[in-house]
């Protein structure tokens, strides 16, 4: 699975995946919904934040939008067999269920930045600069290791 920003932290090099391989961004919200319902208390709550009510039913939208969140992250994540991703989350989700991961950097450096601190040790988790050869070594390191 290639996991890659589609937003403003996007890298502007093109990196192709493998042929017969789309890349794809994080699973949108659904439309409507609790989405909506979070956006539409966001701003009544901007406009009167006095209103307890209104915040604690505001408090509840973000921890059901997380698990719905999380849940679609994971079901995506989990639909392969390894992911390449410049996704910090994507890469820290990986690391937590255990999946072969190869992590590229993003626009402002944060994903190398939290590999070489925390995650570089992670015996199924690899580093790769922006370039097809080096993910394809890294893919292949992880293979030979049975990650």
């Amino acid at each position: 699975l290639w996991l890659l920003r589609a937003d403003g932290e996007a890298r502007s090099e093109d990196l192709a995946p493998a042929a017969g391989t789309e890349p794809v961004d994080w699973p949108a919200d659904r439309k409507g919904g609790l989405a909506r319902r979070q956006r539409r208390l966001t701003r009544r709550v901007a406009a009167a934040p006095h209103e307890g009510l209104r915040m604690r039913r505001l408090r509840r939208t973000y921890d059901a939008l997380a698990r719905q969140r999380l849940a679609a992250g994971y079901a995506l994540l989990a639909s392969a067999r390894a992911v390449v991703t410049d996704r910090l989350h994507g890469h820290l989700l990986c690391v937590l269920l255990g999946i072969p991961n190869v992590l590229l950097d993003n626009r402002s450096g944060t994903t190398r930045t939290l590999f070489e601190a925390w995650t570089r040790e992670v015996p199924f988790g690899r580093w790769a600069e922006r370039d097809a050869d080096s993910v394809a070594e890294a893919l292949a390191d992880l293979a030979r290791r049975g990650s």
